[in-house]
């Protein structure tokens, strides 16, 4: 099966909502791989549980995805998951009231508490994030003020360069198309220090 035909099927059930196209990718495919483990897990299960688990199930692995990135266990966390909603039944059984969201306080609390020994490693030290950080700004202070077009900015590991198009446009076209550029990197360089990607 095609990684756009993993996609559609996601998005069609509005997993991947406000995503840009390569968390889409990632995280299509968690949803994919998870499902199958999780169904596999929770075959013999009560369906009392198994419901309860299909209600917090997707919305967690988004919240431990947007912190970890793919860096978590996923044996291990659809194990760790389906115990905690044993464990939480009542809990998640409680009406949502205006102050209280009993399953999105569940999948809050589990997708920023969860660890393993993927989610523990390559942790950036102050000293490598404030030099993404800085990074960062640079490239998007170059992207933001070129009079040229820019493609992309081409990210691998602490080699990075910027990616020119040979299209010729208006400067007012130029800076609009660069911001976008911009704002894409700024987005994935923020969601990568949050993760601890290197």
């Amino acid at each position: 099966m095609s990684i756009s035909t993993v996609i559609e099927r996601w998005e069609a059930m509005g997993f991947l909502e406000a995503l840009p196209r390569w968390e889409k990718e990632e995280l299509a495919q968690i949803f994919e791989q998870s499902t199958k483990v999780m169904l596999f897990q929770t075959r013999a299960m009560d369906k009392d549980v198994v419901d309860r688990i299909s209600d917090v199930f997707y919305p967690t692995l988004r919240r431990l995805y947007r912190r970890v990135g793919v860096r978590f266990e996923l044996e291990k966390m659809v194990s760790d998951l389906i115990k905690k909603v044993g464990e939480s039944m009542e809990e998640l059984a409680l009406p949502t009231t205006k102050e209280k969201n009993p399953i999105l306080d569940f999948c809050i609390e589990f997708g920023d508490t969860y660890s393993d020994e993927l989610t523990d490693i390559d942790i950036f030290t102050q000293e490598e994030y404030v030099e993404r950080i800085d990074k960062a700004l640079e490239f998007t202070r170059t992207v933001l003020l070129s009079d040229e077009l820019v493609s992309y900015v081409n990210r691998d590991e602490d080699e990075w360069k910027i990616k020119y198009s040979d299209h010729k446009k208006s400067q007012s076209s130029v800076r609009v198309w660069n911001q976008q550029v911009a704002l894409t990197l700024l987005d994935q360089v923020i969601k990568d220090v949050n993760k601890g990607n290197k």
